[in-house]
């Protein structure tokens, strides 16, 4: 038994014979709010936890990594059971006299609270973790493996999974509680492979069990001028937290006019030019619009399963992303979403939704943001609002979409909000509609619709949007 942080020097591993025989039992004796220990476990770098059983009460953290995320190496968590038991819970209790002051101080520390670990060799691999705080990785290269993340009440509604992926694999892992998302930092999100994760009962938040959430922008509007890979914007541009290299790593992207489609990543900055990793193939001019925003990109999400959440959302900017073999029963659907957040417009670009099966689509969203609640049914859903080149180039192909499940895209006011979609080779058994194009116009435009199959269902298409917009080949509409 402990009573007070154990702080690991480098290249340190704390072993137990087995988890059968060994247990860490954590009880600090102070009960006061301000000094409770930040973290039980913690170490700067080179540490490591093997064939343990660890319960903790009363500490803000359990395992952290504290140095910087250049400097963290090797880190490893390995056939651990790990507790944490609600703080918030025992705080109220022991402070019954001011509730609101220790919830208000539960809030504020919600980043640094739970496991917290950072680097590029992250080695997680058969434990079973249930925390009263976060689970987060920063920068996060790696892998994790055959883990069960539960969540363990503390009577606030907290996001509880935070995911920094640079080089990361993250698979077979049972993952429960107020759902989890990747990072919205300038350039955090790429090269991750997540497989095979089983994601069941979110009820809480916005009932999202996955989301790309954040991010923002720096600057979007026309540029001045061009020159090999020097990008020129105006001098009275208006620009968001635009200081000399903040975003560098982030990207620009031609949103609108020519060369649209097209994104580059940021080496370098000034006040007004930006210099790219490489030129466009089709330079911009006049006609162009860039957004400077996010670069999430490489992100492979294989063979997941979801049972009653909310959204398996990518949500802001993102390129270059694969979701395959994803089964949801129950859940609000699978939604790629780009579109103007937090000043900056985040495209989402080259998305694969491809062999998913969504089935028992009868969804109620019945708890979220205020309060809100709405009822539907489980979709694939295009969402492109605040711009035009929000979503371009999505791919839906050979999805099975059953018991009132259906694809849609449900743009916003601009012309070609959604363009370039490919609606192939999917099964649609007991609908309503089967293919809804949103919006009026032009709004939903270059969409082929092909070689789809239809049973009980209702209506095959229904749409506003222009004849011109879309090609139907083979679906007997």
């Amino acid at each position: 038994m402990l009573t007070g942080e154990l702080i690991l020097s480098p290249n340190t591993l704390i072993e137990g014979e087995s988890k059968e025989l060994t247990h860490i039992f954590w009880n600090p004796l102070n009960w006061d709010l301000y000094e409770l220990p930040n973290s039980l476990i913690s170490g700067t770098h080179h540490f490591g936890l093997r064939n343990l059983v660890m319960w903790s009460s009363r500490a803000w953290g359990v395992i952290m990594s504290t140095g910087p995320v250049e400097e963290q190496g090797t880190i490893l968590l390995e056939n651990l059971i790990v507790r944490q038991t609600g703080q918030l819970s025992g705080m109220i209790y022991q402070v019954k006299s001011n509730r609101d002051q220790v919830e208000a101080e539960f809030h504020s520390r919600w980043s640094k609270t739970g496991i917290i670990l950072r680097g590029k060799n992250l080695k997680v691999r058969n434990c079973v973790f249930n925390s009263a705080g976060m689970y987060t990785f920063y920068a996060a290269g790696g892998f994790v493996q055959n883990c069960r993340f539960e969540r363990h009440t503390t009577g606030t509604n907290q996001p509880y999974m935070l995911v920094h992926p640079k080089g990361l694999i993250f698979e077979d892992c049972y993952k429960q509680g107020d759902g989890f998302g990747y990072a919205s930092s300038i350039d955090e999100s790429r090269n991750l492979y997540e497989a095979r994760n089983y994601i069941p009962f979110d009820y809480t938040n916005d009932r999202e069990c996955m989301t790309l959430d954040g991010g923002s922008g720096g600057y979007y509007g026309p540029i001045k001028s061009v020159e090999g890979n020097i990008i020129t914007i105006p001098e009275d541009a208006e620009t968001n937290q635009w200081t000399e290299n903040h975003w560098n790593g982030g990207g620009v992207y031609i949103i609108n006019g020519t060369g649209a489609g097209q994104f580059r990543r940021i080496r370098s900055h000034t006040l007004t030019k930006i210099e790219l990793d490489q030129p466009f193939l089709v330079q911009p001019d006049a006609t162009s619009e860039i957004s400077v925003t996010t670069v999430r990109h490489h992100l492979y999400f294989i063979n997941n399963e979801a049972v009653d959440v909310g959204a398996y959302q990518l949500y802001g900017s993102v390129q270059n992303c694969v979701i395959s073999g994803m089964t949801m029963t129950r859940c609000n659907g699978i939604v790629g979403r780009g579109s103007l957040l937090y000043r900056g417009k985040q495209p989402e670009w080259y998305i694969d939704i491809v062999n998913c099966r969504l089935k028992e689509g009868n969804y109620s969203h019945w708890f979220g943001i205020d309060d809100r609640g709405h009822s539907g049914h489980q979709s694939i859903n295009l969402i492109g609002s605040g711009g035009t080149g929000m979503s371009i180039g999505t791919v839906i192909r050979r999805n099975v979409l059953s018991e009132y499940s259906y694809i849609r895209t449900s743009p916003g006011a601009n012309p070609d909000a959604v363009t370039d979609v490919i609606i192939e080779d999917n099964s649609f058994d007991i609908a309503k509609n089967a293919i809804l194009l949103g919006g009026n116009a032009t709004n939903t435009s270059g969409v082929l619709i092909h070689n789809n199959r239809y049973n009980e269902v209702d209506k095959r298409l229904e749409t506003n949007v222009n004849k011109d917009s879309y090609l139907v080949i083979d679906d007997n509409l």
